[in-house]
């Protein structure tokens, strides 16, 4: 699988708009449990009115429905699918036109992962 993932910009700095330094499941990861929050850490925090718009998960099917929050003063943002993940199928994760607090738009970032048909409650005593 080839890696989407955007790279920081070249000589960063504080005053360069924002991009993703960390995705969690990382790309290409697979057997990921169906429930798995995608966890985003960023290089500068994120303006929140621009996660609708700014973050979406898909699948074969079109867009998964979440609920996204910042956390970390906005330098981590939890994207939680509000349904099972489908198994077995490639799910994308994309973060276009997402805003960080000065109003810059950060840099694209791709990346995929593919659940397998497990999820955290499968491992509940």
């Amino acid at each position: 699988m080839t890696a989407l993932r955007a790279t920081a910009p070249s000589g960063s700095e504080p005053d360069s708009p924002a991009w993703v330094i960390h995705v969690a499941p990382e790309d290409g990861a697979m057997f990921v449990l169906r429930d798995t929050p995608i966890l985003l850490r960023l290089s500068h925090p994120a303006d929140s009115a621009s996660f609708a718009r700014g973050v979406r998960v898909l699948d074969a099917a079109g867009e998964v429905p979440t609920e996204i929050r910042g956390l970390s003063q906005g330098l981590i943002v939890l994207i939680k699918p509000l349904r099972l993940l489908v198994p077995g199928v490639e799910h994308v994760l994309i973060v276009r036109g997402l805003l960080d607090r000065r109003g810059r738009e950060m840099a694209e970032h791709w990346s995929r992962f593919v659940p397998c048909g497990l999820a955290r409650e499968d491992f509940a005593s």
